[in-house]
């Protein structure tokens, strides 16, 4: 009786590793499932981006034109 409680208790330490184990897979994939789902730029972001760049870009060429004009009319 002693062995057998003693087998079931090494079965039991074994299960709860294996548990464990595959815990963490699932964890891991589901982190990289996750982190792919991130990473990929849906339209909408990526539209986003493109008009901030332009956005941006426009901003630039009126500031340029702006400091052109304040010098011109300093000469």
């Amino acid at each position: 009786m002693l062995l057998d409680s003693a087998m079931q208790s090494e079965l039991r330490e074994q299960r709860i590793l294996a548990n464990a184990e595959s815990r963490h897979r699932a964890n891991e994939a589901e982190a990289a499932s996750m982190a792919s789902r991130i990473a990929k730029p849906t339209v909408l972001t990526a539209g986003l981006q493109i008009g901030s760049a332009a956005a941006s870009g426009w901003s630039g060429i009126q500031n340029a034109k702006i400091k052109a004009d304040a010098a011109n009319t300093k000469r």
